[in-house]
């Protein structure tokens, strides 16, 4: 078993908490239209993560280690889905006005229809 109180936990726990915040500063200052958003999804999911990766070092020896690192394995991934799908630009779209291609001038319509007479 693995003691809560041994020093590699209190080691391992400002470490990961530093290493998570500096993930949600990096994806929150990335310049992205949808970062903030991003760095705040990360953020709610961060206790989440801290709290499950120590409560399987914790229980390092038993079986419900596992279902705390399965736990933890989640979150990261759910988090990223979000992410991914905020991050879309079909699903950006959705909610928008189309903008029609303009890269054809209206002046060389006119000048082929002029053409054509």
């Amino acid at each position: 078993m693995f003691p809560l109180s041994s020093f590699a936990v209190w080691l391992l726990l400002p470490v990961l908490s530093i290493g998570w915040l500096y993930l949600v500063w990096r994806v929150a200052s990335s310049g992205r239209r949808w970062g903030i958003t991003q760095g705040i999804i990360l953020l709610i999911f961060s206790p989440f993560v801290i709290l499950l990766t120590f409560g399987a070092l914790a229980l390092l020896s038993s079986t419900l280690a596992s279902l705390c690192v399965g736990l933890t394995v989640g979150m990261i991934g759910a988090s990223k889905l979000i992410i991914e799908l905020l991050g879309r630009r079909n699903f950006l779209a959705s909610s928008h006005v189309q903008v029609p291609d303009m890269s054809a001038s209206p002046r060389g319509l006119v000048e082929d229809s002029t053409y054509e007479q």
